[in-house]
């Protein structure tokens, strides 16, 4: 994210004397690294609270280290990918076949036999 600062006819050149239009940059990764430098220099057995303690933190600086751009290119990828993991399971065998494998490969959950096959029945809404 960046953030314009001045130029808002204030006359005093924007906050703190900036040039008008001045463009700043959130410094997302910086302090996330800050963040990773102080647990590492830790004991070890600190650091699980030193991350409790800082997590809040990392939670609302972490959305800031990636463009709108990369977010929605990383989204799009993950979504295609998955797509692709699923229909791969069908492809060299008949949708029957498939069923009884994956049965047998997941026979503890068989939610997760369901939801595949439910993906791929639906193929055509996805497409």
């Amino acid at each position: 994210p960046v953030v314009v600062v001045g130029g808002g006819g204030d006359g005093g050149g924007g906050i703190g004397g900036s040039r008008p239009g001045l463009k700043l940059k959130y410094p997302a990764a910086k302090i996330l690294l800050s963040i990773q430098k102080a647990v590492q220099a830790q004991p070890a057995d600190k650091r699980a609270a030193l991350i409790a303690q800082t997590s809040e933190l990392w939670a609302v600086v972490e959305p800031y280290l990636f463009s709108m751009e990369e977010i929605i290119l990383s989204a799009l990828s993950s979504l295609l990918e998955r797509y692709i993991t699923v229909e791969q399971l069908f492809d060299d065998m008949s949708f029957s076949d498939m069923v009884n494998k994956l049965r047998k490969d997941h026979s503890d959950d068989l939610q997760k036999v369901l939801l595949l096959c439910r993906s791929h029945v639906n193929i055509a809404a996805k497409n």
